[in-house]
């Protein structure tokens, strides 16, 4: 959460400097649950100078061992894509990023629309990724919605990873930047 309101709120020395605190802190950890936190967070906005093999084998090991947590599992299964988009593995990132689509009205669907978007562009799936983009928009638009504000659960986090990963995938596949981000 904090890495996500750093790069939301324009801080993105800030968010540089914790991801590789956390990163260091955590990247042995064998917890599913601070793997996936952990790579999610690295993972939100690309970086040269991030250990992606270091983060993959996080976002492997939350996918790899977390097949028995029905709940968390299309969480997982979202940072595993984000995870092979970064290392430009694109049509794993599809295969991952469609998973946690199976699953009716998960909080998931809005980042992995984002993942979608980007790596069908980068396959060279243009309508597709249009597609994947407008669906990521409609599940979480450039400014938050009181529905949103209003919900007491983690509809508002949902919103934000989302958000931060549809700002990258609009400035790709529509060529201009997103609305900014103090405004939301």
């Amino acid at each position: 959460m904090v890495a996500a309101l750093y790069l939301k709120t324009g801080q993105r020395a800030a968010y540089e400097h914790f991801c590789d605190v956390l990163l260091k802190s955590f990247a042995q950890t064998t917890n599913i649950f601070i793997a996936d936190q952990v790579a999610k967070a690295c993972l939100f906005v690309p970086r040269a100078e991030l250990d992606l093999h270091a983060v993959a084998r996080l976002a492997d090991l939350a996918a790899s061992n977390g097949t028995a947590d029905k709940i968390a599992m299309p969480f997982f299964q979202d940072c595993k894509a984000i995870s092979e988009y970064r290392q430009g593995h694109y049509s794993e990132a599809v295969e991952w990023a469609k998973k946690p689509l199976e699953i009716p009205g998960n909080y998931v669907h809005g980042h992995v629309y984002a993942v979608l978007a980007m790596a069908y562009w980068q396959l060279g799936d243009r309508q597709e990724a249009q597609a994947m983009l407008a669906k990521g928009e409609i599940l979480a638009p450039p400014v938050m919605p009181a529905s949103i504000a209003d919900d007491p659960s983690n509809a508002w986090l949902a919103w934000l990873f989302a958000r931060i990963q549809l700002d990258e995938a609009t400035a790709l596949v529509r060529g201009v930047k997103s609305a900014d981000a103090t405004a939301n």
